[in-house]
């Protein structure tokens, strides 16, 4: 079970990651400045799950994969850069399918994490969201905007959902995999299909 949370881990850092570094290529950074957003929000995530649980050293200071798959994430988005930067619908929408893979794969590790610590439900929920969220909201937060999360779009609520049903899923006796998979795949279709009907939870009264 441990190799296969890192693998999911890593993919979900992977998918994090090229959205970052998509960012920062849109808001015109320099080389460095996508680098450091890929990494950012490839790996902000896990760094604040694991420091929170107690595990010991965060997994992206223990093994170096997590860097280098942010690098590397960088480094093809970059020589990418200019059909990325006249913002393609096509190329956009898969940069999304990318967000909402590592949505639910991260909401999922960090629930399971979570769970593996003895968390209450509460806590698991919250605990996976972190995860899932936390790496995006300090991206926007650096290109000085407004984190996503708390303005537009069905995000956190999909990853809540997913962990949700993860915990119903353990009731009903699903095992480890089954749970993480229940929680990957109902977060991710959320998202997914949130994005292709545009769907929004309501703002307040009076704003549009």
């Amino acid at each position: 079970m441990d190799l296969f949370l890192q693998t999911l881990d890593i993919l979900g850092t992977l998918a994090f990651a090229i959205t970052g570094a998509v960012r920062g290529v849109r808001r015109n950074l320099d080389i460095l400045g996508v680098t450091v957003l890929a990494i950012v929000t490839g790996t902000a995530g896990g760094i604040i799950r694991d420091v929170i649980i107690g595990r010991g050293m965060p997994a992206s200071f223990q093994n170096e994969i997590y860097l280098i798959i942010c690098i590397m994430a960088a480094i093809v988005v970059l020589i990418k850069a200019e059909p990325i930067s006249r913002r393609s619908d096509k190329q956009w929408s898969l940069v999304s399918v990318f967000d909402a893979i590592g949505l639910g794969i991260f909401s999922a590790v960090g629930a399971s994490k979570a769970i593996s610590a003895e968390f209450g439900a509460v806590g698991v929920i919250m605990m996976g969201m972190l995860s899932s969220c936390g790496g995006g909201a300090l991206r926007d937060i650096l290109v000085m905007e407004v984190p996503a999360i708390l303005k537009r779009d069905f995000y956190a609520t999909a990853s809540m959902i997913g962990i949700i049903f993860m915990l119903v899923a353990r009731q009903f006796g699903f095992n480890e995999y089954g749970q993480i998979l229940v929680a990957t795949g109902m977060a991710s279709g959320l998202r997914l299909w949130a994005m292709a009907t545009r769907l929004q939870l309501p703002k307040g009264i009076g704003v549009k």
